[in-house]
This record gives C-alpha cells, structure tokens and sequence, in this order.
C-alpha cells in the first residue's frame, strides 16, 4: 500500500515536471509560428486545436492579462476605437490564441469601419472555439483559453 502511493506520488511529481518543461518546446513553437504565419495570411483551414495546443507548450503566452482586457473594455465603452486597436494588436504579439482579444478586436475594427478586419477576427474567434467545442474539453493546463 504504502509503495503504490509512493509510486503515484513519484507519477505526479514525474507529470508535473514534464508539463513545466514542456512550455518551451521547440518544436511546439516552430509548429504554432508556423500555423500562425499561415493564419496571419489569410489561411483559416489550419487547424486551430493544434494551434491551442502547440501554443501552450511554446515559448508564447495564450492569453492576454486580465487587466489589460479591463483596459481594453474601457476604450471600447469610451468608444476609443483606434486606441483599442493599437493595444489590442500589440497583444494579439504575444497571445494570439486568446479569444477574448479577437472579440474586442473585431468590435474595435467593425466601429472603425474596418469590415475585412473585423471579418478576421470573426473567422479566427469562431476557429477556436469550434475547436474547443469539437474536443469537448476545457484545457487542463493554465493558459489556452479563459474559462479554466
């Protein structure tokens, strides 16, 4: 009894240690970079679960600070489109797989009259979370897509 519990806690601290270095994955990261290349030039066929995925074990962030949403909203509100947009794309830098920056990026453009953009980010919010619909489960690990 007490070997088995030895064993599963030895599992879990196994588990745990993988999962921390797995977030700067090379070829994660040369995968996500790559879909992302393809996604930026307007290919929305790539497959956006592989992009989560990749995302959360590359060298990049999945999803924006909180308090840089809550600044965002504001500017949205105040109706400062443009000053928005500028935040939003800086962010969208660094955690492009973050839906919640394609919806405040597609308000911000559809107000400012930028309907190809604002169709964009549209196609992209409904890649991911079809993608999440499509495999039924939340990601376990901080840091794909708010709602952990």
């Amino acid at each position: 009894m007490k070997t088995q519990r030895l064993l599963s806690k030895l599992a879990i601290v196994l588990l745990c240690t993988a999962l921390a270095h797995a977030k700067d994955n090379p070829a994660a990261t040369a995968r996500y970079e790559k879909a992302l290349q393809q996604l930026k030039s307007g290919d929305l066929k790539i497959d956006f679960k592989a992009l989560r995925i990749d995302c959360a074990a590359s060298k990049y962030e999945c999803e924006a600070d909180p308090d840089d949403i809550k600044l965002l909203s504001s500017r949205l509100n105040d109706k400062k489109f443009d000053q928005a947009l500028k935040k939003v794309n800086q962010l969208l830098e660094k955690a492009f797989v973050d839906p919640e920056l394609h919806c405040i990026a597609f308000v911000a453009n559809s107000e400012s009259g930028n309907k190809e953009k604002a169709e964009f980010h549209k196609a992209v919010i409904r890649g991911l979370l079809d993608s999440i619909q499509e495999s039924k489960t939340w990601p376990v690990r901080r840091g794909c897509l708010r709602g952990h």
